[in-house]
C-alpha cells in the first residue's frame, strides 16, 4: 500500500501502517474520518438519557394519573408515594443492571477512538440513578407541601 504522501508502507501489529520511520498521517487503510461513524454511536444514549432526565424533572414523562382523581386526599397521597417508590426502585435496578453489563462491555473497544463499549451502559445508569433520585424530589416535595405541588402533567409546551 502507498500513503498519500507517496511512500510504501509497511503493517506493524502495534501501530497499523507505518513507512519505516514513522506512521502515515493519513493512516490510508484506517479512512481518515471514520470516527464520524462512531460519534453518534456514543453520544446518542447521553442525548437521550438527559432528554428522559430533563422530562421526569419537568413533568413531560409519560405517566398514567386517572387514579389520583378518584382517591381522596390521604389515599391518593399514599398512592402517590407508593406508586413512585416502585418506579423509583426500578430505576435503581435498572442503573445497578446497567452498570453490571457496562463493566462486562468495556472489555471491547470501538475500532476508530479505542473507546470502551461500555460507554452507553454507563450513560444508562448514570440516567436512571438521576430519574431515581428526581422521583424521589417529587414524592418529598409533596409530603411536605402538599399534593398541589407535586410537578406538572398537563400536556403542553414546557420552557427550559
Amino acid at each position: 500500500m502507498v500513503c498519500a504522501a507517496g511512500r510504501h508502507l509497511q503493517r506493524d501489529s502495534a501501530d497499523g501502517l507505518h513507512d519505516g520511520k514513522r506512521l502515515c498521517p493519513l493512516h490510508a487503510d484506517r479512512g481518515g474520518f471514520s470516527f464520524a461513524q462512531e460519534l453518534p454511536v456514543l453520544i446518542f444514549p447521553w442525548f437521550i438519557l438527559g432528554g428522559i432526565v430533563l422530562a421526569a424533572h419537568s413533568g413531560g414523562h409519560m405517566a398514567v394519573e386517572w387514579i389520583y382523581g378518584k382517591l381522596q386526599d390521604g389515599a391518593r397521597t399514599t398512592a402517590f408515594v407508593v406508586a413512585n417508590a416502585v418506579s423509583a426502585g426500578a430505576f435503581l435496578v435498572l442503573g445497578y443492571q446497567a452498570y453490571r453489563v457496562g463493566e462486562i462491555a468495556g472489555i471491547e473497544h470501538s475500532p476508530v477512538l479505542q473507546l470502551p463499549n461500555s460507554v452507553g451502559y454507563f450513560a444508562l445508569a448514570i440516567g436512571s440513578v438521576l430519574v431515581a433520585i428526581v422521583t424521589f424530589a417529587v414524592v418529598l416535595r409533596v409530603l411536605r407541601l402538599g399534593w398541589e405541588s407535586r410537578t406538572n402533567t398537563e400536556s403542553g409546551e414546557v420552557a427550559l
